[in-house]
Parts: C-alpha cells; structure tokens; sequence
C-alpha cells in the first residue's frame, strides 16, 4: 500500500500558505490601527527645603514623554495644586505654568517659584501635567498626576523689595512691537516678531541682551518659553540719543492655535534706565 498522496501533501502546503498569509495580514491589520501616541509622567518631583506658610516655597519637577509622538506645537500648561493632606478642599491653592512642548522620550526638568502653602502641618502637593487635556494620548491619560506629602512649619518671613538704583541715568529704552502689529499671528508657519527699542532719554543706554517670552494665555502669567528656542538671545548695542534699532525673533513654526502673551527677558535681568515703565511691553495676540 503506498501512503504518498501527491495530492493530498499539494492541499495541505496551500492550506498552510493561505493560513500563512491571512495571518500575516492580520498582524500588519493589528499593527497598522496601533497609533503613535504621546505619554506624559511627572518623573520627580520635591519640595525644596523646609515648606513655610505663605508663598515663598519652591518645587523642583520633571516631566517626560514617554510616547512614540511628538506632543505639539503648543506649550504644555501643568497645574501644580497643594492642600491640607486627606482634604484636597482644604486650604487649597492652584498654580498654572506652562512648558515647552516634548519630542519622543525628551524630558524638561524646572523649579516652580512661589508655590503657597495656606496652613501649616501636614500638606499635599499634586502636580498635573497637560491639565486641560490639550495633547492626546490615547490609553495614558491616568498617568499624569503625581503628589508628595511634606511637612510645613513657620511662615514666610516678609522682606523689603530691594529696588535696584537706575542704571542709565538720563537714558530712556522705549520697545514697540513691530511685528505682529495687529493681534493676530499666522499658525503653524514660519513667522519672524520684530520690537523696535528706540532712546528717548538725553544720554547714552548701555547694551543689553533681550529675548522673547511667550505664555499660553493673554496674561503672561506661569510658565513662559523662549520664543526660537533657549539660544534666541538679541544683542543690543549701545543706543545713543534718539537712536533706535530693530531685534528679530524667528522661530520654525507658530502654535497651532490658541491665545498667547508675548513679553521681554532682558540680560541683563535687572536692567534698569530712569523710565522701567516702558521697555517691557506685553502683548496679547491670538494664532488664527
């Protein structure tokens, strides 16, 4: 009896190449709906020192993302909340920053100035990262949170402003946005903002470094990012007697979409001339 069955061995190879085949298309199907998404985790985050009632404590954070997506164009607002431990009603106080935005595993690590405590005892701080829910992320939207309980005694000890004595005696530094004049800027595009500083004291103004601030919100309050990035420092010579000179800040490309306030950073930090009133203007703008 002959048990080779040429037909039979020809059946079963197909069987198995269209078995084979469909399931191979069932894992490219599997893998092809499997969509890149960001993941954002506060990785640490502490008190620094001991924490005092009042508002003169600071937190060091970090956050990652831990995604396989790049969270945006826009700025990352984190609410950073404390309150009595085992009551999140209970002298409760929230404070909004923003960050820059994360690219796959890129981290930012900052310190938050100002954080209140509005008892002493036993507190909880929370930080919450993309608060609003503004940047998908899929399944890992439960990961976001992260709290530390510390204990807070004494108080804040209240201390003079030291208010710097004008440099520049006689010097007058006036900046005027040029560019946007109006309050709108394209969104996602390349786009360049011009300020115009301009002397209209009677001396010379000493030179300075100046860059650009943006906050996600018409306040300019929180957490601002450089506009152009980190390096987008301008120099400024300096300017003589009803002199003035334009700074450029480029950046790649504009939000997508959203408010904004713009303001300056000066190097610098404390500069000061015989009128501080007019060289740090704001500007609330809207991208549209």
């Amino acid at each position: 009896m002959n048990n080779n069955n040429p037909t039979i061995a020809t059946t079963g190879a197909r069987h198995f190449v269209v078995l084979t085949l469909v399931g191979i298309a069932i894992c490219l199907t599997f893998a092809s709906s499997v969509q890149a998404e960001a993941d954002l985790q506060i990785t640490a985050m502490s008190l620094q020192g001991q924490g005092r009632q009042g508002t003169c404590n600071k937190v060091s954070m970090t956050v990652k993302n831990f995604g396989d997506e790049f969270t945006g164009n826009a700025t990352l607002d984190i609410a950073l909340i404390t309150y009595t431990t085992g009551n999140s009603n209970l002298n409760r106080v929230t404070k909004s920053l923003y960050i820059s935005p994360l690219q796959p595993n890129g981290q930012s690590s900052f310190t938050i100035d100002d954080v209140e405590f509005k008892a002493s005892g036993q507190m909880t701080i929370q930080g919450l990262v993309d608060s609003t829910n503004e940047t998908p992320e899929g399944q890992n939207e439960n990961n976001n949170s992260r709290t530390a309980n510390v204990n807070v005694s004494g108080t804040c000890v209240t201390q003079t402003p030291n208010i710097p004595t004008p440099t520049n005696q006689g010097c007058d530094i006036e900046a005027t946005f040029v560019a946007p004049s109006g309050t709108t800027v394209p969104p996602n595009q390349a786009y360049t903002y011009q300020v115009r500083f301009t002397n209209k004291g009677t001396s010379n103004c000493d030179a300075f470094k100046v860059k650009l601030v943006r906050t996600n919100n018409t306040t300019c309050s929180g957490y601002g990012s450089q506009v152009g990035g980190s390096r987008n420092w301008q120099s400024i010579g300096t300017l003589g007697r009803n002199a003035n000179t334009t700074a450029n800040f480029s950046e790649a490309k504009t939000p997508r979409g959203g408010k904004a306030c713009l303001y300056l950073g000066y190097s610098p930090h404390n500069y000061s001339d015989t009128n501080n009133s007019n060289h740090r203007p704001k500007k609330a703008i809207s991208y549209q």
